[in-house]
């Protein structure tokens, strides 16, 4: 029996060898033949503890969200932190990760978070 593609895009998101690129709707339109990722993302969230957060990206002037997994994005912005902290040249690179954020509330949790440390 073929896998759903509810099934397939988790799988994408959670796969070793491809939670770090992340999912926009033409990726899923391209490689699942689906326009409805914002509907399975939001599905998957609800039926599993891992959560898929979409950031904003900017393609030949066009925003868009791409979905990632809310921990992978955690990692990047910690190491990004604490690179920062210990007065490395990454110098406003945690503001502009946050700003990527999709969801406000997001970017204020990330802010505080980042503030406190």
């Amino acid at each position: 029996m073929s896998k759903s593609i509810k099934q397939q895009v988790f799988e994408f998101l959670n796969g070793s060898a491809t939670y770090h690129l992340g999912l926009t709707t033409l990726d899923a339109l391209r490689i699942f033949k689906t326009t409805e990722l914002r509907k399975i993302v939001s599905d998957l969230n609800e039926e599993h503890n891992e959560k898929f957060v979409p950031v904003i990206e900017k393609t030949k002037g066009k925003k868009h969200a791409r979905y990632f997994l809310r921990s992978y994005l955690e990692r990047q912005l910690e190491q990004t932190i604490n690179a920062e902290i210990s007065g490395n040249w990454l110098d406003g690179e945690a503001d502009k990760m946050i700003n990527k954020f999709y969801h406000v509330k997001d970017r204020n949790f990330y802010k505080e978070k980042a503030n406190n440390e």
